[in-house]
Parts: C-alpha cells; structure tokens; sequence
C-alpha cells in the first residue's frame, strides 16, 4: 500500500515538474516578445512588430529556402549520402583561392553575399550533396563541348590551350545540367509534399 502511494506521489511530482517547465517556456516565450529591440528618438520598437514585417516581406524567400534545404537532407538521408570533413575543407580551400586572386578576404566574401560563417558552411554542405545526388548521372561530351565553344563564337584553340577550354566549358555544362537536374527535383517534390503554412506568408 505505502508503495503504490509512493509512487503515485512520484508520477503526481513529475507531473507536476513537467507542468512548470512547459508554463516557465511559455512565459519567457511572453517575455521575450515584451522586450523591445530597438529604440528610435525614445520610442520602442517592439519584437512583434519587426517580425510582423519581417514574415510579411521576407517570409516567402525564407520559407522556400528552408523547403528546398529540407527536401535535400532528406534525399541526402534517403540516399545514405553525407559530407566529409576533407570534402567541405576542399571546397573552403577553392574559395579560398579564388578570393586570393582577386585579392579579397573572407569577410568582405560574407559581407558582399550578405552570410554568416555558419550560414556560408551551411550553404556549402547544401551545394555538396546537391552535387553527389545529381552529378553522378550527369555527362558531358566532347561534342556538346565543341557546341558551347561554336554557340559562343569561341575560337578553338589547339594542344594545350583546348585543353584548358575543355576544362571550363566542362564546369560550365556541367553547372547548366546540374542545375536542371535539381529544379526538376525540387518541381518533383512540391508536387508531391504536403506542406500546411501555418502563419499567412
């Protein structure tokens, strides 16, 4: 008998926590929207109403963002595809390059693109497995090369300098297809999701 009223007192007390935590996060979750973030000339500018404007004009392009990321991870999981550490430091160090030529260092980078660190490792994880989903598939030939030098009234070279041509006309079929394969997949995906906005976008 003193055990079961022992553990009804335990399951009531654990009850009870719970309730407290769930009230304590739903209060600082009220508090939080009381504190301003801003003051212009004295007067306060209140969390809700910067949110409000935020969602009314950027939520969209959020929101989409967020969808296409989503769709990606999933693909990546359903595939059994991650990213490396070497693989995500490899793609660090060609930007990294790339910057070096134009004299440019990595803030101004995140600067100009508007990016945090995180944001821009977040992004380059993202890009990562776009490639190791679609660009197994994808092939470009010596001919479809040929074709993007003639369609650009690019004069082919020969020996080495075809060569070197051959390599950037490569990246950028390769980039044009690439990109084709992930907008059809993204077109796929929206087709099929269920998707219930709950705020007005």
């Amino acid at each position: 008998m003193e055990q079961i009223s022992s553990r009804r007192i335990k399951n009531r007390t654990t009850l009870i926590f719970g309730i407290a935590i769930a009230f304590s996060f739903l209060l600082g979750l009220w508090f939080r929207n009381l504190i301003p973030i801003a003051i212009i000339d004295g007067q306060l500018v209140k969390r809700s109403e910067f949110t409000s404007l935020l969602v009314e004009h950027a939520g969209k392009t959020v929101m989409q963002k967020i969808i296409i990321k989503k769709f990606v991870n999933d693909e990546a999981r359903r595939r059994k595809i991650k990213v490396t550490k070497e693989e995500a430091q490899e793609q660090v160090d060609i930007v990294m390059k790339k910057l070096k030529k134009e004299n440019a260092t990595f803030q101004q980078y995140l600067t100009v693109q508007n990016l945090t660190e995180r944001q821009f490792l977040e992004e380059l994880d993202l890009q990562i497995k776009v490639k190791k989903i679609f660009g197994s598939g994808i092939l470009v030939t010596d001919k479809e090369i040929d074709q993007y030098l003639k369609d650009h009234k690019i004069l082919k070279g020969r020996g080495a300098i075809y060569q070197s041509q051959k390599v950037d006309v490569y990246d950028a079929i390769f980039k044009q297809k690439l990109q084709n394969e992930f907008r059809l997949f993204i077109e796929r995906r929206l087709k099929t999701a269920k998707i219930h906005y709950l705020i007005k976008l």
